[in-house]
């Protein structure tokens, strides 16, 4: 017996999901404001039109946001 799948449709990838994913980071950076007081508000706002930004245009696949401490990262 062999079984057969097949897949239609089409994978597109918009505004609205690079503003969802960007969500999320500014969901992050905020907890991260939380607990030491940076970034700020202006920051989180641009670090999130930026990702929506460079995530629509194609240029973005990972970014980390943290804090350094003697070159190590901290996440």
């Amino acid at each position: 017996m062999s079984q057969s799948y097949t897949f239609a449709g089409s994978l597109t990838f918009s505004v609205t999901h690079a503003r969802q994913i960007a969500a999320k980071v500014a969901t992050d950076l905020k907890r991260l404001q939380r607990f030491y007081g940076q970034p700020s508000d202006g920051d989180i706002n641009n670090y999130e039109y930026e990702v929506v930004t460079l995530l629509t245009a194609g240029y973005l696949g990972r970014v980390w946001y943290g804090f350094t401490s003697v070159r190590l990262i901290l996440e």
